[in-house]
């Protein structure tokens, strides 16, 4: 089975910069060989404590814990992550966590028992899903992707959700179905 990940609790914290040096990059499939300077901003308004999380989500790129990268050391010897050092303005680079671009874009949706509306804008096809039901697996031995069909959806194999949630990864959703109208007719297993 595959899982789509999420966080279980609000993150409001970091505000990504979107001035940041070649962000848009991390939106493409591959790695990139291109200087990334990823700036994020502390939210003034809320209170934090980073050392509890280990997936920082933000509306930017996904942010890890040294934690999370350890654990994603066997996939990033295999090319489906890079790690990026996180700057925060007017500060110093975030110890301790990483923006990850995952760099396979891959079909991750059993489009046959989902239910979606599908727009094409600039031969893109773009999904809007009352639910959406994962595959069971993917089409090839990867075990990190962001989906195709939802934009900045990251996906994960049973194997990598094993690991996370045996390496102790906290407040995190992973979703084998999403009911984007009444979230209780969702399927997930909750850390």
């Amino acid at each position: 089975m595959i899982f789509a990940i999420y966080p279980k609790s609000e993150q409001k914290f970091l505000k990504f910069n979107w001035n940041s040096v070649n962000y848009q990059l991390l939106d493409n499939e591959g790695k990139i060989s291109q200087g990334v300077q990823l700036i994020y901003e502390l939210n003034p308004n809320k209170s934090y404590s980073l050392d509890r999380y280990d997936f920082l989500f933000t509306v930017g790129p996904l942010i890890v814990s040294q934690k999370v990268k350890e654990i994603l050391k066997p996939e990033q010897e295999a090319g489906f992550v890079q790690f990026f050092p996180v700057n925060i303005k007017n500060q110093k680079v975030l110890d301790g966590f990483y923006v990850v671009h995952i760099t396979n874009h891959e079909n991750t949706t059993d489009l046959d028992n989902s239910i979606y509306e599908k727009d094409e804008w600039d031969d893109e096809e773009e999904y809007q899903f009352s639910i959406q039901k994962f595959k069971e697996s993917f089409d090839w031995d990867v075990s990190i992707a962001k989906s195709k069909e939802k934009f900045a959806q990251i996906v994960v194999n049973d194997n990598l959700k094993d690991r996370l949630i045996s390496a102790g990864v906290r407040d995190l959703i992973f979703y084998t179905k999403i009911d984007y109208i009444n979230d209780e007719n969702s399927e997930f297993v909750l850390v």
